[in-house]
């Protein structure tokens, strides 16, 4: 019966017969369902008593002790695949057609993070597909030369995906956009907008690789670009304490059980629902800490990066974009309050801050986020990424020494 009710789960029938609602609000039924049934079998009067020869009653005790263990493994098949069926229990890479990757595993890291140099493949996820070519420094842009050429103003942009602009070609990227766009009119300066952004990265790495790698290019402005996926991985993470002596990348320890957790969504079922953890394995009652902790190594990296740009001369800008859980997320919904923290410290270091949460609210009808955002895979679609370039040209615009049009 156990069996029967998750192969109905997998199938066309889960909608109309409601079965889907029963895996996400009653994953343990199917295995208490098995293990009562079990438990009154194997209670059940033995028949002919003890006039049943010793050996006999022994196999039917060593038939029933399998049967028992049959009947519980197959309840707990049956509710693991109930529950993987609803896709509730997924991670974001599961659920754009990887597997699972701890947040806590940093081994293969490098403390400079970059896509590879010299690499050409196809990024596919289910909603999308685009090509992604890197140059000699492992960053989805242009190859360009070290020494900065007269008559031109250098922008880079150090991020994560969002800055490289997943789920969009290369001419949508927003980095592009807004090179084609700054110089749309004739400046006594051609912009060129160099494009830092490597998935999974963030700002500890950001800034590993701007002083390492992109400032022998002589960088005009450079534009640290945040948002609340930072958040997430400095909480896993840690700050730049996960740069050891040894050279070698360490991040924070993982929970004891996590192998058992990426392997088995009825254990993410039994450590969400009942035992208050969430996707990045933190307990609630430990989160408000850890999401402290995250937003001083934030706050830190902000202090380094006003830091770098006095030494090495270039204007700082830090862009804060909302995730699309929280373009529209209500008076204290997810996001509005580490932006408002970290915003408004950030401004207190003197460093200029440009939030496109405003920007993007206004242009972004709840009703046509999907328009902007992928559904599944949450990044910017290339109209979403098409504001992201004129949020941020209209901040550069204002910036002291940013090149004028011709007159």
């Amino acid at each position: 019966m156990a069996l029967v009710v998750a192969l109905l789960a997998h199938s066309r029938l889960a909608a109309p017969l409601r079965l889907e609602w029963l895996a996400r609000r009653w994953g343990l039924f199917l295995v208490a369902f098995a293990a009562i049934g079990t438990l009154a079998w194997l209670l059940r009067p033995c028949p002919g008593g003890m006039g049943v020869p010793p050996r006999r009653r022994s196999r039917r005790r060593a038939m029933r002790a399998v049967v028992a263990l049959v009947s519980w493994l197959s309840g707990t098949l049956a509710a693991e695949l109930a529950l993987r069926a609803t896709g509730r229990y997924g991670t974001w890479l599961e659920r754009n057609g990887a597997g699972y990757v701890s947040p806590y595993d940093a081994r293969g890291t490098l403390p400079l993070v970059t896509l590879g140099a010299g690499r050409r493949f196809t990024m596919s996820q289910p909603e999308f597909s685009h090509e992604v070519v890197t140059n000699s420094l492992g960053l989805r842009d242009d190859e360009r030369v070290v020494e900065k050429p007269a008559g031109v103003y250098r922008i880079v942009a150090v991020g994560d995906s969002f800055t490289m602009s997943q789920g969009a070609a290369l001419e949508d990227a927003w980095t592009r956009v807004l090179q084609r766009d700054l110089n749309r009119l004739e400046r006594v300066e051609r912009v060129e907008v160099l494009c830092a952004g490597v998935p999974g990265s963030d700002p500890v790495f950001g800034l590993r690789l701007l002083e390492e790698r992109l400032l022998a290019y002589g960088p005009d402005v450079v534009l640290l670009v945040l948002n609340g996926s930072d958040v997430m991985d400095l909480m896993t993470r840690g700050g730049f304490e996960r740069f050891a002596p040894d050279g070698t990348v360490r991040y924070r320890s993982a929970p004891t059980w996590e192998p058992l957790f990426a392997r088995s969504h009825l254990f993410r079922h039994l450590v969400f629902d009942y035992g208050g953890f969430d996707y990045l394995l933190i307990h609630r009652d430990d989160r408000e800490a850890r999401e402290a902790e995250a937003v001083s190594g934030l706050l830190e990296a902000g202090r380094r990066f006003s830091g770098l740009a006095e030494r090495s001369g270039f204007r700082p800008l830090v862009v804060l974009h909302p995730l699309i859980q929280e373009v529209h997320p209500g008076p204290e919904g997810p996001g509005l309050l580490w932006r408002r923290a970290v915003g408004t410290q950030l401004e207190a270091l003197g460093l200029p801050v440009c939030d496109l949460s405003p920007w993007l609210r206004a242009r972004i009808a709840s009703d046509a986020l999907f328009e902007h955002y992928w559904p599944i895979d949450t990044h910017f679609t290339p109209r979403g990424y098409r504001l992201v370039a004129e949020g941020v040209a209209e901040h550069l615009a204002a910036l002291p020494g940013f090149p004028a049009a011709r007159e």
